[in-house]
């Protein structure tokens, strides 16, 4: 899913890419946070079964932050002046 204003091959207009992850969770840690660094999506987030994994500061290399967010946390959306609960994200544990 990608939240922010999508224009085609560019990611400059991209706010926000969130991946569900189950089966595929240790590729979308690896490789796919690598390229979507590179790429530039500003906040890449990984939800899991029993975290959010958010990925921020992009670089070449991929991102320089990763954040594992618990049932019980908020995730600050700074862009929405707002917070996300995780359980609302990850489900019933």
């Amino acid at each position: 899913m990608v939240i922010g204003d999508w224009h085609g091959p560019t990611t400059m207009r991209c706010a926000h890419l969130l991946i569900v992850s189950d089966e595929t969770v240790v590729v979308d840690l690896n490789t796919k946070s690598r390229l979507y660094g590179a790429a530039g999506y500003p906040v890449y987030w990984v939800i899991t079964r029993e975290a959010v994994f958010e990925h921020t500061r992009p670089d070449g290399d991929g991102y320089r932050s990763v954040v594992r967010y618990r049932p019980e946390d908020r995730i600050p959306v700074p862009y929405g002046d707002t917070s996300v609960a995780v359980a609302d994200l990850v489900g019933p544990g």
